[in-house]
């Protein structure tokens, strides 16, 4: 009997071929948050998913799943501690979006630093004067604080260095003695909060956890600052980060994640301010990375029902036996 794989999401067809090839496997191709998803996953044996919630009550009903994959690395939206309870492994993808994620936060700042989005708008209007508001600044000798030193992070640290930025460094996971790096480096990113003329958010979030910047942290930076978050949505408290927008207590953001998501033009004013650059999670979504995300997870299901999962992978490997 052939295993059913559920496929919640669109993914490049790359992955989809690996598994159509492989006679072991039936697949059953859904978009994201179909209607009636408990009905379709009672007898399935994996699931791979992209943005869909995989929790509790699908867990529960999914009698006969081995295995979850996500297509992509985050795992918010998913229970891993049922999944856990259960003996369920939950698998990641390889380090395929570094290069994209990393390139799409600095394309925003500097997006942001040379006004481009604005200056295109003006000279659609015939607006050409529009360059003598000197607007646009360099990003050589400003500094750049880095939360989050994994395989983004660090990606985007040396990306900022080449243009000549300081680069400050925050990851609360590394003990400091073992950071090995050129950039001044410290547990606490508040420590370099005011200092900074950029953010930049590259860390994980637990949804239990308060967000990492509200109130407190916007009135610590300066005026003129940038805050850039191509990692989770819930880092930031967004009624806040409107409220310090608005009221000029930072400068601008670069936003490619929202809580919640799609954001609503009728229910976020993120959507109506000037001062931000706004993409539709998409940091991740280049050609090359889509396609090398598509065939990682779709391995991990080719790779489990064989034997031979990686097991670095799995996230919860430490709470399940395999």
């Amino acid at each position: 009997m052939k295993n059913k794989v559920l496929v919640l999401g669109k993914i490049h067809n790359a992955g989809l071929e690996l598994l159509k090839n492989n006679n072991q496997f039936d697949l059953i191709l859904e978009t994201d948050r179909p209607k009636n998803i408990l009905e379709i996953c009672k007898n399935v044996n994996a699931i791979i998913v992209r943005m869909t919630p995989i929790n509790k009550e699908l867990i529960d009903i999914a009698k006969d799943l081995k295995l979850v994959s996500r297509h992509g690395v985050g795992y918010n939206t998913v229970d891993v501690k049922e999944l856990s309870l259960k003996n369920i492994p939950l698998a990641i993808t390889e380090d395929v979006n570094s290069i994209a994620v990393s390139e799409h936060a600095f394309a925003m700042m500097i997006s942001f630093s040379k006004s481009i989005i604005y200056h295109d708008k003006e000279v659609r209007r015939e607006n050409f004067k529009v360059r003598d508001e000197y607007k646009s600044y360099e990003l050589k000798d400003k500094t750049i604080l880095v939360i989050g030193f994994g395989r983004i992070g660090k990606k985007f640290s040396n990306l900022c260095k080449n243009f000549g930025m300081k680069v400050l460094v925050a990851d609360k996971f590394i003990n400091k003695s073992d950071f090995k790096s050129e950039y001044e480096f410290s547990n606490n990113f508040e420590d370099f909060i005011s200092d900074a003329d950029f953010i930049s958010l590259h860390s994980p979030h637990d949804p239990k956890d308060p967000p990492m910047f509200s109130n407190k942290q916007f009135n610590k930076m300066k005026n003129t600052s940038i805050i850039i978050n191509t990692s989770r949505g819930d880092l930031i408290n967004e009624n806040d980060l409107i409220k310090a927008l608005k009221e000029k207590k930072i400068a601008g953001a670069c936003l490619d994640v929202f809580n919640p998501e799609p954001p609503s033009i009728n229910t976020n004013e993120l959507l109506n301010l000037d001062n931000v650059i706004l993409s539709p999670h998409s940091a991740a979504y280049t050609k090359e990375a889509v396609k090398k995300m598509s065939l990682s997870c779709c391995q991990n299901v080719i790779d489990y029902f064989n034997g031979n999962i990686k097991k670095e992978l799995i996230v919860n490997l430490k709470e399940i036996q395999i």
